[in-house]
């Protein structure tokens, strides 16, 4: 009977996957026009931008290699994302837009 529980409990995970990523993208369709307009906001939606890469990669978490293709390239994506709040350098926005499209590409 444990197993049946254990099953049960791990369906309902599975299924959140899309909607969870769904519903963080129309958010952040959302929140770009109304709050593009303020500098200081940007973090916000950086912060989005982070929350999606890391759904992406766990919405495709089926494959052990997918994982770690994904893992990587969204850490270099974010890395860049964040790298910017300290130090603008365009070399690394160059490398993390490049990331990046290599990132959306693989899903």
């Amino acid at each position: 009977m444990s197993s049946k529980l254990k099953i049960s409990q791990k369906k309902p995970v599975f299924q959140e996957r899309f909607p969870i990523l769904i519903g963080l993208i129309m958010g952040l369709l959302v929140l770009v026009p109304i709050l593009n307009q303020f500098i200081a906001v940007r973090i916000v939606l950086d912060l989005f931008l982070t929350a999606i890469a890391i759904a992406m990669v766990y919405t495709i978490s089926n494959k052990k290699r997918h994982v770690i293709v994904g893992s990587l390239l969204a850490i270099v994506l974010l890395a860049s994302v964040w790298f910017q709040y300290f130090h603008q350098d365009k070399t690394v926005a160059a490398i993390g837009m490049i990331a990046g499209v290599f990132f959306i590409i693989h899903f």
